[in-house]
C-alpha cells in the first residue's frame, strides 16, 4: 500500500485498517479504492432504496463491511461462492473485492436491489461477480445452481431451520454453508437439527469471530454438506418460512 493510500484508508476506514489483518486480509491500493467506490455507490443508492439501513460511512464500516469480512477465513482456496439474499451486496461484494480469483454468485429476489448489485459490480469492474434476481427456493431447484457451490453464505435473512433448507441445496458434496448470526443461537440450532440433517447437512462448528469486541454476539454457524439434498427441497416459495422443517 502506498503512503497516500495508507493515509486515505486510515482516515476513511480506521477500524478496517486496524482489524482486517486479524482476519488475514491485506488490501492493495486498487482494492481500497474499489471498496471505497462500493461504499460511495451504496450510500448514494441507499438514500433512494433501503439497502442496508445505514446512512453513513462510519455506520457501514463496522456494522456491514467488517461484519462481511468476518467470513473471509472460511473462503475456499479456489472455486465458487453463492450469497443468498444479498440485499445491497453484503457480504459478497466486499469479499469479491478481496478475493478476485473466486467466483461469486449473488442471489437477490427484490428487483431494485438486484439491479443495484449488478450495476455496482459492473461499475467497480468485478468480473468475478454474477447477480441473479430470483427466489432461493426456485433457484435451488435449478440444476444450473443446485449442488454446485463450494461455499454458501447467508447473512441474517431467516431463522436457521429456514436457512438450512434454503442454503444446503446449493452446496456441493463436502461443501460448506455458513449462516452469519447475532445473539444466542443454541435454541435456534436445536430447532434446526432436523432441517440440517434432512437437507444433507451436518453441524460442523459454531465459531466466534476474531473481532468479537467490535461485533459482540456475532457468530458463524458452519454446516458441512455430507449428503445429497432430497429433490423436494427447497420447497415452493414461502413454504420454508411458513412451515419450517421440525
Amino acid at each position: 500500500m502506498t503512503e497516500w493510500t495508507q493515509g486515505v484508508a486510515e482516515s476513511l476506514y480506521p477500524t478496517l485498517v486496524q482489524t482486517l489483518p486479524r482476519l488475514g486480509i491485506q488490501f492493495s491500493t486498487s482494492q481500497w479504492e474499489t471498496l471505497d467506490g462500493f461504499v460511495r455507490l451504496l450510500l448514494e443508492r441507499n438514500a433512494q432504496v433501503n439497502l442496508t439501513g445505514a446512512d453513513s460511512r462510519e455506520e457501514l464500516e463496522v456494522r456491514h463491511l467488517l461484519d462481511s469480512f468476518t467470513v473471509a477465513p472460511l473462503l475456499p482456496d479456489d472455486g465458487s461462492v453463492i450469497d443468498i439474499g444479498s440485499g445491497g451486496g453484503l457480504p459478497a461484494l466486499p469479499l469479491a473485492i478481496f478475493r478476485p480469483s473466486l467466483s461469486f454468485t449473488l442471489v437477490e429476489a427484490t428487483g431494485k436491489k438486484a439491479q443495484f448489485i449488478a450495476a455496482t459490480a459492473q461499475a467497480l469492474g468485478l468480473p468475478n461477480v454474477r447477480v441473479v434476481n430470483q427466489r432461493a427456493e426456485i433457484l435451488g431447484q435449478s440444476w444450473e445452481y443446485r449442488q454446485r457451490f463450494d461455499l454458501v453464505l447467508a447473512r441474517a435473512i431467516a431463522s436457521l431451520p429456514v436457512l438450512a433448507e434454503l442454503m444446503l441445496p446449493f452446496a456441493r458434496l463436502l461443501g460448506t454453508a455458513v449462516a452469519m448470526k447475532k445473539g444466542a443461537v443454541d435454541e435456534e440450532i436445536a430447532a434446526a437439527r432436523k432441517a440440517i440433517s434432512v437437507c444433507g447437512g451436518e453441524l460442523q462448528a459454531v465459531q466466534s469471530i476474531a473481532v468479537s469486541e467490535l461485533l459482540p454476539d456475532h457468530q458463524l454457524i458452519v454446516l458441512e454438506k455430507v449428503g445429497a439434498t432430497p429433490s423436494r427441497y427447497p420447497r415452493r416459495p414461502g413454504i420454508p418460512q411458513r412451515q419450517p422443517i421440525h
